[in-house]
């Protein structure tokens, strides 16, 4: 399974079905960005989306998608 967040600052997220070569549109994130950094976790299934780009200005949070929950949370500051 692969995730693709758009390259637009937006916060929609897409899932790739391999051999299918299709995408579904998934859970949108909270704060729309791009050129973030994304890590699946498979400790805890879940997938987090740190830093960007929104208008040219960084953003400085980050957010995780549960899998088994199909929702954002952002993540704590710390």
């Amino acid at each position: 399974m692969r995730f693709q967040a758009d390259v637009a600052p937006n916060s929609t997220v897409l899932k790739l079905a391999k051999g299918a070569n299709s995408y579904t549109t998934m859970t949108p994130m909270s704060v729309g960005r791009y050129f973030h950094k994304c890590v699946y976790d498979e400790a805890t299934n879940r997938i987090y989306a740190v830093g960007g780009l929104l208008n040219l200005a960084s953003v400085r949070s980050g957010e995780y998608y549960s899998i088994g929950e199909n929702s954002w949370t952002p993540i704590a500051a710390g």
